[in-house]
């Protein structure tokens, strides 16, 4: 999560909890992995578009 006025908060979920880390050395990691699946992630037309093609694939 980001705030205009404070730092990064990251929200590990657990099994049957969950943690919340806001120090940069606990985040940047987080940051950085979003940033690169964002980097590789289809726009939302190109995946719906995949996801119809495999339903079609699938359904034979």
């Amino acid at each position: 999560m980001r705030f205009r006025a404070a730092p990064v908060v990251v929200h590990v979920e657990l099994l049957r909890s969950g943690l919340f880390h806001d120090r940069p050395e606990l985040t940047n990691r987080y940051v950085d992995a979003l940033a690169q699946i964002a980097g590789v992630a289809l726009g939302e037309t190109q995946s719906a578009r995949l996801i119809d093609t495999v339903r079609k694939e699938l359904e034979g």
